[in-house]
């Protein structure tokens, strides 16, 4: 089974989340970033699972408009799913 890794980037990506939810609802803010890491881990079952962008790039939309995410993220051959970057759907 492939396994889940974040990058630098991404994790620094998911703590902005955090503190951007957290100045309204601290309480809400830390179970939004868990359903993140609930709908990242998805991928070590279906790698293939979002949709394709440039190259080997691809995306997985997390929860539904306007309030979702969108994580860009790499399959590699060895069986290791990178996740590259957490963003807001509203970010693109």
């Amino acid at each position: 089974m492939p396994r889940v890794d974040l990058t630098h980037d991404a994790d620094d990506d998911l703590e902005k989340i955090f503190d951007h939810l957290a100045r309204f609802d601290a309480k809400n803010a830390a179970a939004k970033v868990r359903e993140i890491h609930r709908e990242l881990s998805v991928l070590a079952q279906s790698p293939m699972i979002g949709r394709p962008l440039s190259g080997d790039i691809r995306e997985l939309l997390i929860g539904k408009r306007p309030h979702g995410y969108t994580a860009r993220y790499r399959y590699t051959r060895g069986g290791i799913v990178l996740i590259l970057s957490i963003r807001s759907q509203r970010q693109g």
